[in-house]
């Protein structure tokens, strides 16, 4: 039956309808994780969600890098690249909240190959990620108990994280929900500090207004011209690393055509505050000559950015304070890792591109325990590596797939194109999209642009490292050719082809508006769920209304 359309169905609980044909379509895109998260759950996500040592801890070398003025132009920038990319996710997965995310939408709407060595690539990124946060993580609690060694804590937060993700992704949205808030009160807190006390609301600190920004201060305006700009937008980049997360969340979200939409909508003015907003407060109030900007190690949170501007702001547990919230954010990244680790490696598992063991999960709560346990498995052993290797062998990896999420970002440009373009071609009217990116195609095309110049950003960072050497270089892209390889052999091994416009499918997995009839049940649901509500709202108007006649009378 067509699905009946109405005036603002958004508002309303859509579900996803597997209008597949025949059973092996709906093995292959079929949905066994369980929906449990909520609007909030996903809002929170991308509001807090990428906030982590990228801001913390390194977002200060940009200023160092680029100059005050230079650093908040960085920022600017990789906000808006990484802004329209996540709205092309989101465009894509709020009519296919499918598993997969991005992954699934290239093995369906460009080339499968495409998205298998996006998904590894992907997989690898998160998977590498647990034993960075953990090894951050151990450090930071030896701020506290230098007695205990790291390991020790970062065996701790393992299974803290582990025990979070078996419970499923209820669980793991309300565990991200507590830290995303609380995460987002440091920003905040510290934006309007840094504020106060660049205005001179502090007493003994005269008002500074933006005299590090006048050309008159060394390293200001900018401290490198245009080329240290560029080199900032490399760091830009990766602090907002985690951001397209919101379009993987789409498989396991109540209502997706609802909600992730809102929180996509909403990503730009987070951006601006707590990402911009956070190194224009830190350009005001410390120098770009200041040597601390450059340290970025967990081991020296005393010299945080954030930790300078509150502890000359009179507040004395700023170390602490700083240390606390950045224990937090690292807790959160493996949190998260966890998660999406396992969900791409189930997708892939699904799309046949990985073993089909990894496409078991528990039937009570939707965990991809098989996925999770593999995923959890390689990142602790890349752990010890990290202890036991003086982590030369885990540099080598992390730096092999770190450009491939760049690499992912800008393919995703390319797949949104040709999705927009398949759309229409089979008679689709870009107006039944519950969501869509403004601006297409060339807010697409811009983006991949802005991916090729932060990809030559990374080359020029890495050869004006001083002292020169052709390993940083080589380390720097050796994740272009690992990505090209997995596509390459993918479609040799498969034979894969660019998927023409009129065999992409359009209806497995997709969103539809509710119907009459939905909306009708949903409605008596409400009431039903009100009753007993409306009742004893009722018997407390009695009770009132007998008291007002008993003391009338009396």
């Amino acid at each position: 039956m067509e699905a009946q359309t109405h005036s603002k169905p958004e508002e309303l609980f859509t579900d996803v309808k597997d209008v597949g044909e025949g059973e092996v379509a709906r093995q292959k895109w079929g949905q066994e994780t369980k929906r449990g998260l909520k609007g909030r759950h996903l809002s929170m996500l991308a509001v807090g969600g990428t906030i982590g040592t990228g801001l913390f801890l390194i977002s200060g070398s940009t200023i160092s890098t680029a100059g005050p003025v230079g650093a908040v132009i960085a920022f600017i920038i990789a906000g808006i690249f990484v802004y329209l990319v996540v709205s092309t996710i989101g465009e894509l997965a709020t009519v296919f909240p499918i598993s997969g995310s991005f992954a699934a939408f290239s093995d369906r709407f460009f080339d499968p190959a495409l998205g298998f060595a996006q998904g590894y690539a992907y997989w690898f990124l998160w998977v590498l990620t647990l034993p960075a946060e953990l090894s951050s993580a151990g450090i930071i609690i030896s701020y506290w108990a230098p007695d205990i060694g790291t390991w020790v804590w970062a065996l701790v937060f393992l299974v803290m994280i582990v025990v979070i993700n078996l419970f499923g992704v209820k669980y793991f949205g309300e565990a991200e929900f507590f830290f995303s808030f609380l995460k987002v009160l440091v920003v905040v807190v510290f934006i309007l500090v840094g504020l106060i006390l660049n205005g001179g609301g502090i007493s003994g600190h005269p008002a500074r207004g933006f005299q590090y920004w006048k050309s008159s201060t060394p390293g200001a305006p900018f401290a490198d011209g245009w080329p240290g700009v560029l080199s900032a937008l490399v760091t830009a980049f990766l602090s907002y690393g985690g951001t397209e997360l919101v379009g993987l969340t789409a498989g396991e979200a109540k209502n997706p055509r609802r909600d992730v939409p809102r929180a996509i909508k909403g990503t730009i003015g987070r951006i601006l505050l707590c990402y911009v907003g956070s190194i224009f407060v830190i350009s005001i109030n410390i120098p770009s000559t200041d040597s601390s900007l450059l340290s970025t190690s967990a081991k020296k949170i005393a010299v945080s950015p954030f930790t300078l501007v509150f502890k000359d702001a009179g507040i004395a547990a700023a170390a602490s304070i700083m240390n606390a919230a950045i224990l937090i954010a690292v807790v959160s990244a493996g949190n998260t890792s966890v998660y999406a680790s396992s969900r791409i490696l189930f997708a892939l598992a699904k799309n046949g591109q990985a073993p089909k063991l990894f496409t078991y999960t528990w039937g009570w709560n939707g965990t991809p325990i098989a996925a999770m346990v593999i995923s959890v498995a390689v990142g602790f052993v890349a752990f010890l590596g990290d202890i036991f290797g003086q982590g030369v062998v885990f540099t080598w990896l992390y730096n092999l797939i770190a450009i491939c999420n760049l690499l992912i970002y800008m393919s995703q440009c390319l797949v949104h194109i040709r999705f927009r373009k398949g759309w229409i071609k089979q008679g689709n009217d870009p107006k039944d999209l519950p969501y869509k990116a403004a601006g297409y195609p060339y807010t697409s095309i811009f983006a991949f642009l802005m991916g090729c110049l932060i990809v030559a950003g990374e080359g020029y960072v890495a050869a004006t490292t001083r002292p020169f050497a052709w390993a940083n270089i080589v380390a720097t892209y050796v994740g272009v050719p690992f990505f090209f390889v997995l596509y390459i052999l993918w479609k040799v091994i498969k034979k894969t082809k660019m998927i023409p416009y009129e065999d992409m499918d359009f209806l497995t997995g997709r969103s539809y508006p509710p119907t009459d009839e939905e909306i009708a049940n949903l409605n008596e649901r409400k009431q039903m769920d009100m009753r007993p509500w409306k009742e004893l709202s009722a018997k407390g108007k009695a009770i009132k209304a007998g008291r007002t006649a008993w003391r009338t009378v009396f």
